[in-house]
């Protein structure tokens, strides 16, 4: 590390501590601020040596976020007592009013070039700070968030924020681009901003920010001022262009379909950078194809762009519905070479289509190899059988119902099912097996010798006094039993399971019965388990039958969760656990059980996951919601740390 020159750590450095403008300028109803994606604190980084800290400093306030009064403060002292730090401030983007305290702010840090404030303002939120001082800086970009799907009611707050604008926006002689959240219903206030806007000389880009409906001609007024040389619209999904294209653009003077100009952004983060990446330290790509590689890596390449280009692996498709992606097969030769195997990677399999799949193998036996899963339609069985396709399609990765759904397979399917894909089948899931006939044997479920996870419901009966298979399943790390019969759990309890780590017990179906099979199946294997998961019913011998149980999952309804927290807080020491999930608990109940959570009796319990509430959004939430986050803070003395359902643990700097 020593070796590298500055130059190239500022770079390395920037990555981490740079937020990217598309984060800085986000007008979603949830600030992208609110949970930090990196699990530390950026400014630990400083504590590394004191290079880093030379370096890392300019670029650690060179973006400042402010959503609290806590942090308006804290940055007020800063650069109030450290006045060699004020010089790096050069984005600020302030969230709120938060009085005097931004008037220090706005006062000390006047190398200001992009400033983004929230217009949208709580009534005892006093912006008198922020609008005294907006004449002492001049920024070259300004921009104007309402963070809000709705229109919220104008206060005094607000409205003497929007007259402090309209007075100092003529006065910031660098103003070179704005950008502007229309609301939906315009105003007086806003129609004034408008013209301030197109009355600035030095003004040459203004973005209008996913406006809903432009009630008000304000892209008119922008492009008939002579100093602006373009006028943004950036709509929020692609099925509005064309809409917005005629109503627009069509229809307006040649001057203003010169300036205008339309661009869609997508709801969702981007995902082609990490977070905190500023855009301008990215080397642009050039998107040329590798045209020296050789065969073997140009399949590769062009196997996954047309997997993005098909959207795979997320999605499935129907084989003979999705038109799109049967187009992209005739673009030429090597597109529907590789394209082939992509689009049958995964098939989605309904009443439709499975004859024609079956009927296309069967002409084209070198492509049966390509299809690993086959997700099947809930509605398949009730008109048709899958044996046509199951009797040509071999070494099938990984069979499942549609996401939320239960498919239906006959007996004589699943017999076939495994005769034809016993050494390569890992995944069965969401497969509810009709039985036929009084009795069943074992036999065709032992002879998946490679199964991984398994998710079984079905009242199929077997007969637990045919020959055995104790070594069968040996592979199987992740059970989920919901419906079932007690010779299917008896005939588990009989199987050795070394592999069994994760299980899944669902008591929704016939809680009572399911009591006594499951206790049976707990005491069998219980020793093995590192993860369990509860659904519909917590039994109290759970904790005492898996004793080396790092996690524990509860779902239910609020009086079952009720039992499980009386019977956590009466349990034996559990040496092991780690980590509790608990859902449909609101921040009361949560605040209640952490409260009354022994942790002599849990020394390893390191997380707390709340699967049914987020995080106050901003500070008024914070005071109006239940006193939790002290009771959550104090436990950060005990190295335990609570999560809400985004997977975002509680920092106190998210105040």
């Amino acid at each position: 590390m020593k070796s590298l020159p500055e130059e190239l750590m500022s770079i390395i450095l920037g990555f981490v501590f740079l937020i990217p403008d598309d984060l800085f300028t986000d007008n979603e109803r949830r600030s992208p601020f609110v949970a930090y994606k990196y699990p530390h604190a950026t400014s630990s980084l400083l504590l590394v040596n004191k290079t880093w800290c030379r370096i890392g400093i300019p670029l650690l306030y060179h973006d400042v976020i402010i959503r609290s009064m806590a942090q308006a403060k804290a940055l007020a002292f800063v650069l109030g007592t450290k006045k060699e730090l004020r010089r790096w401030v050069r984005s600020i983007r302030v969230e709120g009013g938060f009085g005097r305290a931004m008037r220090d702010i706005l006062q000390a840090c006047n190398h200001i070039s992009d400033l983004c404030l929230l217009l949208v303002l709580y009534h005892n939120d006093s912006a008198e700070g922020t609008c005294s001082s907006l004449k002492d800086i001049n920024p070259k970009r300004l921009t104007m968030l309402t963070m809000s799907p709705y229109d919220a009611k104008s206060n005094g707050n607000m409205r003497q924020l929007r007259d402090a604008l309209c007075a100092a926006i003529p006065q910031w002689h660098n103003l070179t681009a704005a950008a502007y959240a229309v609301p939906r219903e315009s105003g007086t206030a806003d129609d004034e901003i408008i013209r301030t806007l197109s009355r600035v000389p030095s003004l040459s880009t203004v973005t209008l920010l996913k406006p809903s409906l432009i009630a008000r001609p304000y892209h008119r007024v922008l492009c008939e001022s002579p100093t602006i040389h373009a006028v943004v619209i950036r709509i929020g999904h692609s099925i509005l262009l064309s809409r917005f294209h005629e109503q627009l653009v069509q229809r307006e003077a040649e001057v203003v379909q010169q300036k205008l100009r339309l661009e869609v952004v997508t709801d969702e983060p981007p995902r082609r950078k990490p977070l905190y990446i500023r855009s301008s330290l990215l080397v642009p790509a050039t998107h040329k194809l590798v045209i020296a590689a050789g065969p073997v890596a140009s399949a590769t390449i062009w196997t996954r762009i047309l997997q993005l280009a098909m959207d795979l692996p997320d999605s499935t498709f129907s084989f003979n519905r999705n038109s799109r992606n049967l187009e992209l097969l005739l673009v030429c030769r090597y597109f529907y070479r590789y394209g082939c195997a992509a689009l049958l990677q995964n098939p989605l399999v309904n009443r439709h289509n499975v004859n024609p799949l079956a009927a296309h193998l069967i002409a084209h036996p070198d492509r049966v190899k390509f299809v690993q899963r086959l997700t099947i339609d809930p509605d398949l069985n009730d008109h048709c059988s899958l044996e046509p396709l199951l009797r040509v399609v071999r070494n099938l990765k990984g069979v499942e119902a549609s996401p939320g759904c239960i498919t239906r397979l006959c007996w004589s399917d699943f017999l076939l099912l495994a005769q034809m894909n016993a050494s390569t089948l890992h995944h069965l899931h969401g497969v509810y097996v009709v039985w036929d006939i009084n009795h069943h044997h074992i036999a065709p479920l032992c002879w998946l010798n490679n199964l991984r996870e398994l998710r079984w419901s079905s009242d199929a009966i077997f007969d637990v006094g045919a020959s055995m298979y104790v070594d069968a399943l040996s592979m199987l790390e992740h059970l989920d039993i919901g419906c079932c019969s007690k010779s299917f759990v008896d005939i588990l309890t009989l199987m050795s399971l070394n592999s069994l780590r994760n299980i899944t017990l669902r008591y929704e179906h016939r809680p009572t019965q399911h009591v006594d099979n499951f206790r049976a199946l707990l005491c069998a294997h219980g020793r093995k388990i590192s993860e369990i998961d509860v659904h519909g019913l917590f039994d109290p011998l759970i904790l005492t039958t898996c004793p080396y149980v790092e996690s524990v999952t509860v779902h239910g309804q609020p009086i079952m969760l009720h039992v499980f927290m009386q019977m956590v807080l009466h349990a034996a020491p559990q040496l092991i656990l780690k980590k509790i999930r608990l859902s449909d608990l609101d921040c009361n109940s949560v605040k209640l059980f952490v409260e009354a959570l022994d942790f002599a009796q849990f020394p390893a319990l390191r997380e707390i996951h709340c699967l049914s509430f987020a995080w106050p959004a901003n500070e008024l939430k914070h005071r109006s919601g239940p006193n939790l986050l002290t009771v959550v803070e104090n436990l950060e003395d005990r190295s335990v740390r609570v999560y809400d359902a985004h997977g975002v643990y509680w920092k106190p700097r998210l105040r």
